[in-house]
C-alpha cells in the first residue's frame, strides 16, 4: 500500500492517539473515539451517535496499522490489527445499533481481506477468516439488505471482493452474478444521461467513481468487466468532474458535500446543463489568471430524495479566486439536529422562498412538471438561466439568472399566489466577508482585497425590506461555523425582485425590469434583455 507523505503523517498520528491515549480515530474527520481497556462496541456519541456507531464497526484503523507496519518493518502493529478484529469478533458483533448496517458491513469486510493478504505470519485463522467472510456475503446479498442508493453500490463492491474467498463454488457463482446485475442496474438507475450522479451531491459522484475503479479492478483480476456501455457511461462520469470544479479546484458544497479539493483534474470551462439531474454550470474563463474565472452553479429538480436539500432555484457565486455566494454543505445526517435543518433549508442556499413555509418532495417523476431547469441561452455578453418551482402550495415561483462576461449577476425572482405572502430572497455569503449595509436595497460585501455590490430594485409596491442574519455552513463533517445572510423581502401576493450582485470596479446602473423585458446599463453599455 502506498500512500502520499500526507497521509502517512495523519496515519501515525492515528496509531499514536490509539496506543499512548486510548482514543480511536474511526474517521479522520470524526471526533476520536475514547475507551479505556476494552473498546465499547455500543458507544454512542452525544450528538452523531449513528455516524460514530457506522464508522467504528467498520474497523477502518486497521488500515492505518498495516501501512504504517509496512513503511516502518513494525509487525507489532500487524499484531495491533489482529487484535483490534479479533475484539470486534469476540465482543462487537451483536452490539451497536449499526454494526450490521450496509455501510460497516461493507467497509469491515474490505479492511478484514485486507488484512488477512497483508497480515503474514499473524493473519486470522482460516475457520474465523471463513466464517467472517460467509456471514458478510450473506449480509450483503440478502435484498431485505439492500439499499437503492450509492450505500447498495458499496455492498456489491464489497460482496464481489468477498465472494472471492467462498469455497463454495457455486455460491461463489451466486454471489458474484448478483453483485454484478445489481451493479449494472445501479449504474443506470444512478446516473443521468450527461454523466451526473442523481444523489444531488458532487461529494457522492466522487465516491461512485471511486467505487467505479474498485469493482473494476477486481474485475479485471477475475477476467470479467461491466461492459462497454457502462464504460462509455463512466466516462461522462469521469468528464463531469472538469465541469463541477471550481477554477480553484475545490468543488462546491452543493448538497452533502463538504470541502473537498481534486489536484489532478484539468478544469473544463465550458458551459453545462443538466435537465436530468437539476444542475447547471455557467462559466466564463480567466485566460490571464485561471484561477480567478467566474464560476456559477445553479440547482432546480431532481431525480432522487437522498441527499437533497431544498435548494431549488439556488445559485452559487465564486468570483475573483473565491466565493461569494455559498452553499451550506452537510454538517451530518442526524435529521432531528438543527444545524442539520438549517443547512437543508432554504435559508441555507441562495434561493428564493416563502417565510415560514416548506415544500415537500413527492417523487421525481410527479414533481418533474412544478420543478425544473426551463430555459438556457448564451450570447457573447452573458448567459441565461431559468427555473421554476410551484411545489410551495398555493404559489408558483420562479428565477431567471443572468451572468455577464464581466462576472456581474442580475436575478429576476418571481412570485405569484391566491393570497398575501411573506416572500423573500436569500444569500448566504462567503464567511470570510464583512457586510455592511448602505440602504435596505443596498449591501457592501468585502472580501480579501476584494468589495462586491449586493443591490435590489425597488419596482412598484409593496416596499422591499431587508436584513443580514444568521447562518451556519459546514465544510468538514460535524463542524460548522457561522456566516451572515443578506434577506430581501416583501408582504405581497405577487413579487417581482431584481437583485445585481458585482465587483465595485463594475457599474451597474438604469435598471428596469417590464414586460419581461430587463434594461440595465453596464460599465455604460445598454443591455436589453428579453426573458
Amino acid at each position: 500500500m502506498k500512500y502520499n507523505p500526507e497521509r502517512i503523517k495523519k496515519m501515525r498520528q492515528n496509531i499514536k492517539l490509539f496506543k499512548e491515549e486510548n482514543k480511536m480515530v474511526i474517521k479522520n474527520n470524526l471526533e476520536p473515539v475514547p475507551f479505556s481497556d476494552q473498546i465499547d462496541w455500543g458507544y454512542e456519541h452525544p450528538h452523531n451517535a449513528n455516524t460514530y456507531q457506522t464508522y467504528l464497526h467498520c474497523l477502518n484503523p486497521v488500515v492505518d496499522f498495516l501501512a504504517i507496519a509496512e513503511e516502518d518493518g513494525d509487525e507489532t502493529l500487524v499484531q495491533d490489527a489482529k487484535r483490534l478484529i479479533m475484539d470486534w469478533y469476540e465482543n462487537g458483533q451483536d452490539t451497536g445499533t449499526h454494526c450490521w448496517a450496509e455501510h460497516a458491513v461493507s467497509y469491515r469486510i474490505i479492511n478484514i481481506i485486507l488484512f488477512q493478504n497483508r497480515g503474514g505470519e499473524y493473519k486470522l485463522d482460516d475457520f474465523i477468516f471463513d466464517q467472517i467472510v460467509e456471514i458478510h456475503c450473506s449480509y450483503l446479498s440478502e435484498e431485505k439488505n439492500y439499499k437503492m442508493n450509492n450505500h447498495g453500490l458499496m455492498m456489491d463492491n464489497a460482496l464481489l471482493k468477498a465472494s472471492y474467498y467462498i469455497k463454495d463454488e457455486q455460491l461463489k457463482s451466486l454471489y458474484t452474478d448478483k453483485a454484478l446485475y445489481r451493479i449494472r442496474f445501479a449504474f443506470f438507475r444512478d446516473i443521468s444521461r450527461k454523466g451526473v450522479h442523481l444523489e444531488n451531491s458532487p461529494e457522492y459522484q466522487r465516491l461512485t467513481l471511486a467505487l467505479y475503479r474498485s469493482i473494476s479492478k477486481t474485475l479485471k483480476e477475475t477476467g470479467q468487466d461491466l461492459g462497454r456501455d457502462i464504460k462509455l457511461l463512466f466516462e461522462k462520469v469521469n468528464d463531469f468532474r472538469e465541469y463541477i470544479i471550481k477554477p480553484n479546484n475545490e468543488y462546491p458544497m452543493l448538497g452533502d458535500t463538504g470541502q473537498i479539493e481534486e489536484g489532478n483534474i484539468k478544469k473544463n470551462y465550458k458551459d453545462f446543463l443538466d435537465k436530468e439531474a437539476g444542475i447547471a454550470i455557467l462559466q466564463y474563463k480567466n485566460k490571464k489568471d485561471p484561477a480567478k474565472s467566474t464560476y456559477m452553479t445553479f440547482n432546480c429538480g431532481y431525480q432522487r430524495v437522498t441527499h437533497k436539500h431544498h435548494d431549488d432555484l439556488s445559485v452559487t457565486l465564486y468570483l475573483d479566486g473565491h466565493d461569494v455566494l455559498i452553499d451550506s454543505g452537510k454538517y451530518s445526517y442526524d435529521k432531528n439536529d438543527e444545524i442539520r435543518q438549517f443547512m437543508t433549508s432554504p435559508d441555507g442556499h441562495s434561493t428564493l422562498g416563502i417565510k415560514n413555509m416548506t415544500y415537500q418532495f413527492t417523487n421525481p417523476f410527479e414533481d418533474q412538471f412544478n420543478l425544473t431547469i426551463n430555459k438556457f441561452t448564451s450570447t457573447k455578453d452573458y448567459k441565461i438561466i431559468s427555473g421554476m418551482n410551484n411545489l410551495y402550495r398555493g404559489c408558483t415561483l420562479s428565477r431567471t439568472v443572468i451572468l455577464t462576461r464581466e462576472g456581474v449577476l442580475i436575478m429576476i425572482d418571481r412570485m405569484s399566489s391566491g393570497k398575501n405572502q411573506n416572500v423573500y430572497q436569500n444569500f448566504p455569503i462567503n464567511e470570510q466577508a464583512v457586510i455592511s449595509k448602505i440602504s435596505d436595497l443596498e449591501y457592501n460585501i468585502n472580501i480579501g482585497e476584494y468589495d462586491y455590490i449586493m443591490e435590489t430594485y425597488q419596482l412598484r409596491r409593496p416596499p422591499i425590506t431587508s436584513s443580514v442574519e444568521e447562518g451556519h455552513i459546514s465544510k468538514k463533517f460535524g463542524k460548522a461555523v457561522e456566516n451572515e445572510r443578506i434577506t430581501f423581502s416583501m408582504e405581497t401576493d405577487k413579487a417581482s425582485f431584481v437583485t445585481a450582485l458585482y465587483n465595485k470596479t463594475h457599474t451597474v446602473e438604469n435598471v428596469r425590469f417590464a414586460n419581461n423585458r430587463l434594461d440595465f446599463s453596464l460599465n455604460g453599455k445598454e443591455h436589453n434583455i428579453q426573458i
